[in-house]
């Protein structure tokens, strides 16, 4: 009984959609990484904007680099890490499904989000070692650490879980008054 109902919910419509999801961001998140890596050389840069540029570098630790002065111990921690992290990402959205209120349609975009983020770069530490970041953004000397695709999609899904939650609050206060 329990087999029968994980798999008609694997299969239903939600999940599939949320599979599909998943996989156009990584593969965005792959596209964009392949093609400047292909584009530039490590170091290299290509101006955007005068805020904006494209520099390919190779990012051996974890968030802005952390950890990267390590021996090689770091990207098998990391590639462990990403693998809980999206273990528990996925009964997270698994659990949220079954739960039908319409506040969770954020929760899920915003779990899909970072699940995506993280797969994309937990598919380049097992590929390369390393995660490829080529986003470059400054306003003149003062650089924000490089990033990429994956980075935005885990920063914006965490911005719509802490979003979620100060809205919830500020309806339940609502209410409550």
């Amino acid at each position: 009984m329990i087999h029968n109902r994980f798999i008609t919910n694997i299969l239903n419509l939600n999940n599939t959609l949320y599979f599909i999801s998943i996989l156009s961001l990584v593969f965005l998140d792959r596209v964009t990484k392949i093609y400047y890596k292909n584009l530039l050389y490590s170091g290299s840069n290509l101006k955007v904007f005068s805020f904006l540029d494209f520099t390919l570098v190779y990012n051996y630790g974890a968030a802005f680099g952390m950890l990267s002065d390590q021996q090689s111990w770091q990207r098998y921690l990391l590639i462990f890490i990403g693998i809980i992290a999206s273990i528990f990402m996925l009964i997270f959205l698994y659990k949220l499904d079954a739960d039908k209120n319409t506040s969770n349609i954020r929760i899920k975009f915003a779990t899909i989000l970072i699940l995506s983020g993280t797969l994309g770069n937990i598919s380049d530490r097992i590929y390369h070692g390393y995660v490829i970041d080529f986003i470059s953004m400054h306003y003149n000397d003062f650089y924000f650490p490089v990033f990429n695709i994956a980075d935005i999609m885990i920063s914006v899904g965490f911005l719509f879980f802490i979003t979620n939650e100060f809205m919830l609050k500020s309806l339940n206060n609502y209410k409550n008054q």
